[in-house]
């Protein structure tokens, strides 16, 4: 069974089950299964919560990677007031994109994926994310920063959690900048065969661009680093 046909078969459940129960959960679960999946008071709807999301992740996941959608799904959960979920938003040249923000990375990515919890409202405006960007890409060099692979970064996150334990922060060093190694891995995963452009100061956000979308890391300030 494909993954359409079986998300269109647990919807078909849902509804039937809805009927024959004069049950209105169908329509919610549907909606938003991610809010579901995890119900211990209607577990028929949890389990199909689950089923949807399973379906829509094996859709999606012939748009992009699994490690990608994996990194999408860790930028909303470290999301916080009103930006928990990606939303739309139209860019300077009126383009949809679908964007993932937690306060410390933003990502606009050119294709929807609908195994992402979604939200329908933001906190961050339209006029607020092209600010963000135009802001990255004005106090910036014009040089590419080097970025690492994925295999040698994982390697060096690795490695960093054998000698300091668990920390809230692993940094690493991009050209003058520091960044978080986490969430550095998070953007060459969301954005595969991104490139980095070099920010003024070490301090300045960093602006990455690829052919699924772009975004902006927050580095990491060096004073904040122990030596």
């Amino acid at each position: 069974m494909t993954p359409e046909k079986r998300y269109e078969t647990v919807c078909r459940m849902l509804k039937t089950f809805d009927t024959m129960t004069n049950n209105s959960g169908a329509a919610k679960v549907i909606a938003h299964p991610d809010k579901w999946e995890k119900s211990t008071l209607f577990p028929f709807y949890a389990d199909c919560a689950s089923l949807i999301i399973e379906a829509k992740t094996a859709m999606d996941a012939k748009k992009t990677s699994k490690s990608s959608l994996s990194a999408m799904k860790r930028i909303v959960r470290n999301s916080r007031n009103g930006l928990d979920g990606m939303f739309q938003a139209e860019d300077g040249n009126g383009r949809m994109r679908y964007v993932l923000c937690d306060g410390y990375r933003l990502v606009r990515l050119f294709n929807d994926y609908p195994s992402i919890p979604h939200i329908e409202k933001s906190t961050l405006s339209a006029e607020g994310i092209e600010d963000i960007l135009r802001g990255a890409t004005r106090h910036c060099t014009g040089r590419l920063l080097e970025l690492p692979t994925e295999a040698d970064l994982k390697a060096y996150i690795a490695s960093y959690k054998a000698e300091h334990g668990k920390t809230r922060n692993i940094p690493y060093q991009l050209g003058k900048c520091y960044v978080d190694a986490e969430y550095l891995l998070d953007f060459l995963q969301v954005l595969p065969g991104c490139e980095a452009t070099e920010p003024e100061t070490p301090v300045a956000p960093i602006y990455l661009t690829s052919e699924s979308g772009d975004g902006v890391l927050l580095p990491i300030n060096p004073g904040s680093i122990p030596h």
